[in-house]
């Protein structure tokens, strides 16, 4: 019906309509819907273009889950399996940390007493940190983060009691392995080469600042570090309510 109008246009939409007898109601819906794309549709290109937004901001770090907490935070309703599709379609995804390996310690060197031993729970933020050794190549050399005499020496000087575990040991450093994983996945391994040792450190302290204060983190309702620790602190901080009666 459409085909014919468009290519015999002198013969005028309504008395074709009346020779055909198809209501002009029936026809201009036909017509709406060739010309605009259905509500559906238009709502997927809405949500792509927000999805892009948000992947591009993580630094092409966030895949599903975290995009739809993202758009969730910031009130918009969508399913988490129509995320992924449109993800999909656009060819958008995350990236996930692999690790190969594991570090040697020196038999020489004098360790901490191991004070954790492999129990990680915590009554409140900031009462266990964990750290490890890693190595980033760069132009001027590798440079080294991990556990040093100028980090022994700060320890000491600001009361925090150190702690050492087992080497190569899953249980022992899987806490701080996978967050070394997420920083060489997130930062390190997408903008190699490095060129100088400075260029590393600065972009590590720029992603230790999103990392703490934007990122999401599933394991703790999806929100960043800072976010849950202040959370926690105008939970705790809360005057008691007495009732008298």
């Amino acid at each position: 019906m459409t085909t014919l109008l468009d290519e015999y246009p002198h013969l005028g939409v309504e008395p074709a309509l009346r020779e055909l007898s198809v209501p002009s109601s029936t026809y201009y819906r036909w017509r709406r819907a060739e010309q605009e794309p259905c509500e559906r549709r238009r709502r997927d290109v809405e949500l792509t273009e927000q999805i892009k937004e948000i992947h591009a901001e993580s630094g092409g770090i966030y895949g599903s889950p975290r995009v739809h907490a993202v758009l969730k935070r910031e009130g918009v309703h969508v399913g988490r399996k129509r995320v992924e599709r449109l993800m999909r379609e656009a060819d958008i995804a995350g990236i996930s940390p692999r690790r190969k390996g594991f570090t040697r310690r020196d038999p020489k060197a004098t360790l901490a007493p191991d004070l954790v031993k492999r129990d990680f729970t915590a009554p409140a933020p900031n009462r266990l940190w964990v750290t490890d050794l890693t190595m980033i190549t760069t132009g001027e050399g590798p440079l080294w983060l991990y556990t040093s005499f100028a980090l022994a020496e700060h320890l000491d000087r600001a009361g925090i009691a150190a702690s050492i575990g087992s080497v190569g040991d899953a249980y022992d450093n899987s806490l701080m392995e996978s967050t070394i994983g997420l920083f060489k996945t997130e930062l390190i391994k997408p903008r190699r080469p490095w060129k100088t040792l400075s260029e590393v450190e600065l972009a590590t302290a720029e992603w230790v600042d999103w990392y703490c204060h934007r990122r999401l983190h599933g394991e703790i309702g999806h929100i960043p570090p800072v976010e849950y620790e202040t959370n926690y602190y105008s939970e705790t901080t809360k005057p008691q309510v007495t009732v008298k009666i």
